[in-house]
């Protein structure tokens, strides 16, 4: 498998056919984002729960260095909320169908 092909099964695009197709304009925009930053992001993690899908982009370091300003434009930008049909601030106030962001968890876990 090509590095490329391997890169390929950890961004957004792969996991796409795992939630309700109400998400799906709101992950093809969040895949062009993130690929915007870095081509080669990674997801390290993604799940639903109770109407929430949580997205962990995996950090990112440059030469040795924890790359601090990714990690921030990454959250900012998978730290959304929107609802399942996808449109940003649906179903904020009822606490359902926000996206976010959060630290590593078992759940849907890439290894």
């Amino acid at each position: 498998m090509t590095t490329e092909a391997h890169a390929a099964e950890r961004q957004i695009p792969a996991w796409i056919p795992t939630v309700g197709p109400g998400w799906t304009d709101l992950l093809d925009q969040l895949h062009r984002d993130l690929s915007a930053l870095d081509p080669a992001y990674r997801i390290e993690a993604f799940g639903t729960q109770l109407g929430c899908l949580r997205i962990t982009v995996a950090d990112r370091f440059e030469a040795d260095e924890f790359d601090g300003e990714y990690a921030d434009q990454a959250a900012a930008l998978t730290d959304v909320p929107a609802g399942p049909t996808g449109h940003p601030g649906e179903g904020v106030t009822s606490g359902m169908g926000q996206l976010r962001a959060r630290p590593a968890s078992p759940v849907n876990r890439i290894g």
